[in-house]
């Protein structure tokens, strides 16, 4: 980028030194300093940076350029979809304590078997206990309207659920539990796999087991020294909510882009 700026004011030089205007071709490249972020294989800084890249140049820098098949490629996206999950437990746990907290199935029970004529207050107190978005801010008569849609329809309550010990045992292993290679989409199938294996192994002749065998120790000999991953702890992020996962959750959406502002702006003066 500076050679063509050199060359440019060069140009313009030598434009307006022989009777031309040159300043209509003058352009100045505007450099803008962005930070890069330093990072180590296997570290939590990658890992963190991979899960959020958005276009494929941040995740050519936060992975240094090494392929899509690393292991921290595999953590990030386990880490994602393990922050998806910690948000949904969230929600719910908070959403289950309020309603225990208010009261609200009981009181809502109770105006039900009562009957109308209902204040306005308990309208929305019934209403609440139906899920029914935004009824804090709704006055009498659109209340009564909305309740009366709701017996006419005869739906049930929706269920909100309730906060189990089991629940609060997965949110606290979800939120402290370091995420290895194991607990990934490749690392369970390793498994699977690995499992299989002993369990063939008891119908195999004597032949095949010879020729595993065999191709075990070629294996071994092949085996070449990989760098180890590092035993550093990696955790999901809790500071900010995340999105729940699909059951087909992606470390790259659809949407990621090659477009990439490099921090350089040519401004034509």
């Amino acid at each position: 980028m500076r050679h063509i700026q050199s060359s440019n004011d060069l140009s313009i030089h030598f434009l307006n030194e022989n009777g031309f205007d040159g300043s209509a071709f003058k352009v100045q490249i505007k450099e803008k300093t962005e930070p890069r972020r330093i990072t180590v294989p296997h570290g939590q800084e990658r890992i963190d940076a991979i899960s959020k890249a958005s276009t494929h140049v941040k995740l050519f820098h936060a992975t240094g350029g090494t392929h899509l098949t690393s292991d921290d490629i595999f953590i990030a996206t386990e880490k994602k979809v393990r922050e998806g999950e910690i948000s949904t437990l969230k929600k719910k746990k908070e959403k289950c304590t309020q309603m225990h907290m208010q009261s609200v199935e009981t009181d809502a029970k109770e105006l039900l078997e009562r009957g109308p004529p209902y204040k306005l207050p308990e309208l929305k107190a019934i209403l609440k206990y139906h899920q029914v978005k935004g009824c804090s801010s709704l006055n009498k008569p659109a209340a009564e309207t909305k309740l009366q849609e709701i017996i006419g329809r005869g739906t049930p309550a929706p269920d909100y659920g309730d906060w189990t010990d089991a629940d609060e045992q997965k949110l606290l292993t979800l939120t402290t539990k370091p995420i290895s290679m194991g607990d990934t989409s490749l690392g369970r199938l390793r498994t699977v796999k690995r499992m299989e294996l002993h369990a063939a192994i008891n119908h195999m002749s004597k032949e095949e087991r010879e020729d595993i065998r065999n191709k075990m120790n070629a294996a071994d000999d092949m085996e070449v020294d990989v760098e180890p991953a590092s035993i550093v702890p990696i955790l999901p992020n809790l500071a900010g909510e995340s999105t729940p996962p699909t059951s087909a959750a992606q470390l790259f959406p659809d949407e990621m882009s090659d477009v990439e502002d490099d921090g350089i702006q040519v401004e034509v003066v």
